[in-house]
């Protein structure tokens, strides 16, 4: 067609632009923690993406999620620190290829990330949250809250 520059790129780009959205997840200090493809939304079933991890988690306390997920080691490695209940249970470095199934209660920290991983979860079953000590479980939203609030008064 006359007028139109490189169209063998046209495909990749609608696929760039319409369907492959990179989305971000940044720490408190706008540094970024991974990057997440996603590949399949299940809106209330399964979900799949590919997420690329470059920097730790930075919140103080470790996280759980709001639905199961399996993780599957493509590239690379990180650091996992697991808790119970918000009590530190253990550390392991983990470097691909692995496989790993958790329940939405499964509380961890991420450090040393340089890793890419496929993740298919399951559909919503409770809040995201912290836990901000032994026992002490908060709210994905008030934590975040909190956090930002001691951001801007310290």
């Amino acid at each position: 067609m006359l007028g139109r520059k490189d169209t063998m790129n046209e495909p990749i780009e609608i696929l760039q632009n319409r369907w492959l959205r990179w989305g971000t997840v940044n720490n408190h200090d706008g540094k970024p923690h991974f990057h997440r493809l996603p590949l399949l939304l299940g809106k209330h079933r399964i979900s799949i993406y590919l997420h690329h991890f470059v920097g730790p988690d930075d919140a103080r306390d470790p996280h759980d999620h709001p639905k199961w997920f399996l993780s599957i080691g493509l590239w690379g490695s990180y650091t996992e620190t697991r808790y119970n209940s918000g009590i530190k249970a253990g550390v392991r470095k983990f470097t691909a290829p692995w496989i790993r199934w958790f329940p939405a209660e499964h509380a961890h920290q991420l450090s040393n990330c340089n890793a890419w991983t496929l993740v298919i979860t399951g559909p919503v079953k409770r809040q995201w949250g912290f836990w901000a000590g032994p026992h002490q479980w908060v709210d994905k939203q008030e934590y975040v809250d909190q956090v930002n609030e001691g951001l801007n008064n310290g």
